[in-house]
């Protein structure tokens, strides 16, 4: 009897059929297959990664209030929450909405902005501190409340709810009915705070112009120069990953990692970071550590360094703010230009069974194989 010969168009529905059944993530736009070779059960393992790498840019002419970005923030329905000096706009993914005085908010100048469980929008400015729950906005001052400055540069939420804003004149505490300040006096480094983290044992770090300090509920640890690794007393940006390290951005020292015992630090002489001006951290799904500067923006991946400017497609080189949203897209703050946002290439793992991959190394017509790159 006469062997049936496999053709192209076969090979191609087996292996399209077993990709809708195996992938894991949106396989759409499959760019490539690469094979590592591994046999387990029987089956190939195989890697593949989605061609989606480009960059898109917002600017006023799509609707935002202004080009010039300091905050991004990303809400509990995926809505992307942006901070100017000209109020605060909201994208839902099709239109812009932009929020401003006339609406409730206290002040236009928006320098942070973050979200609480409850998916209340919490935005730090130049007058003082609004909450908006999507339709009624409340507004905190030093004169109507227990707020120690009106600056507020830093806001997070910790476990309990309690909401801690970082002002010019130190730190305060808001549990939803009482309001605790800390300042030099309590043992902060400097009273001008820039950024604050919760790490996963509800301690407190709080990025100042004099150092690092940490809080544990009661007592106070400070980082600086002269006693630690820290490469530069004005720390702007800081953020803990997935192992519980913290990482430090600094205004001129570049950034550092600290495990609780060793400092780590990387700059544009000993690394790939693109400037020592380190305005924001932000890490992946994946653990990418990626640092917004005065210079572009910078990867620290499994695979080393990688830097993206304008010359990539970022829309300004100076970059404020970085948020991350549940599809692992970039969505970079910049001064000057707008919002740009990244669609990440990414590596998925999929398995075909050994069957297939002779399949798909067979001969047939031609004489090549289909569909795989080895």
């Amino acid at each position: 009897m006469k062997k049936p010969k496999m053709t192209t168009i076969t090979v191609i529905m087996v292996f399209t059929l077993l990709l809708s059944y195996s992938l894991p993530l949106d396989s759409n736009n499959v760019h490539a297959i690469d094979a590592v070779d591994s046999k387990l059960f029987g089956f190939d393992r195989r890697a593949y990664r989605s061609s989606n790498d480009a960059w898109t840019t917002y600017t006023t002419d799509d609707g935002l209030a202004d080009n010039y970005i300091l905050a991004v923030a990303i809400d509990r329905v995926s809505n992307k929450w942006v901070g100017t000096p000209n109020g605060a706009s909201k994208f839902n993914g099709n239109t812009w909405t932009t929020y401003t005085t006339a609406n409730g908010l206290v002040d236009n100048y928006v320098s942070t902005i973050a979200i609480d469980e409850a998916n209340n929008k919490w935005f730090g400015t130049l007058g003082g501190v609004s909450k908006f729950d999507g339709s009624t906005w409340t507004t905190y001052t030093t004169a109507n409340s227990g707020l120690v400055d009106d600056d507020v540069r830093a806001i997070a939420t910790d476990k309990e709810d309690n909401k801690w804003f970082g002002t010019l004149g130190g730190v305060s505490k808001f549990d939803g009915d009482t309001w605790l300040t800390y300042t030099t006096s309590d043992g902060l480094a400097d009273d001008c705070v820039f950024a604050i983290a919760i790490d996963e044992e509800g301690n407190k770090w709080f990025g100042t112009l004099g150092g690092v300090s940490k809080f544990d509920g009661n007592s106070w640890t400070t980082y600086t120069t002269s006693n630690s690794g820290l490469p530069h007393n004005s720390v702007t940006s800081v953020t803990t990953d997935q192992e519980g390290n913290m990482w430090f951005g600094t205004w001129g020292g570049g950034a550092c990692k600290f495990d609780g015992s060793t400092w780590n630090t990387y700059n544009s002489a000993n690394s790939g970071l693109a400037h020592n001006w380190v305005n924001a951290i932000s890490i992946d799904r994946r653990g990418d550590k990626w640092f917004g500067t005065d210079g572009g923006v910078s990867k620290l991946g499994h695979e080393g360094w990688t830097t993206y400017t304008t010359a990539d497609g970022l829309a300004d080189n100076r970059v404020y703010s970085i948020a991350i949203d549940a599809r692992n897209n970039k969505w970079f703050a910049t001064w000057g230009g707008g919002v740009s946002v990244f669609q990440d290439l990414e590596w998925h793992t999929i398995y075909l069974p050994l069957i297939v991959k002779s399949l798909l190394h067979a001969p047939h017509e031609g004489g090549s194989a289909v569909g795989v790159c080895e």
